[in-house]
């Protein structure tokens, strides 16, 4: 990390490999949130000369696809899912 320009950050449990439970949903929402939080502590009490981080969480953040000629857009609402609503 203290040679490290850029930092990207895919971790989580995957969004597809089991039935979500109330414990998956838990794994996938605490396998993001915390290993997140351990990599800003790292940055916090370490010297680092990162620049930018790169973080992505989840596919489903917007919903299906409910108009295939529209691309999805930052601006767009998330989802009322769990997905969107957590991740």
């Amino acid at each position: 990390m203290q040679q490290a320009d850029y930092i990207i950050h895919l971790a989580g449990a995957g969004v597809v490999d089991k039935k979500w439970t109330v414990a998956y949903k838990n794994e996938i929402r605490e396998s993001r949130t915390e290993s997140s939080r351990l990599l800003i502590d790292a940055l916090k009490n370490n010297n680092n000369k990162v620049k930018a981080i790169v973080s992505m969480s989840a596919i489903g953040w917007y919903g299906a696809d409910a108009e295939a000629v529209k691309p999805f857009e930052e601006t767009d609402a998330a989802d009322t899912g769990f997905l969107g609503r957590n991740l």
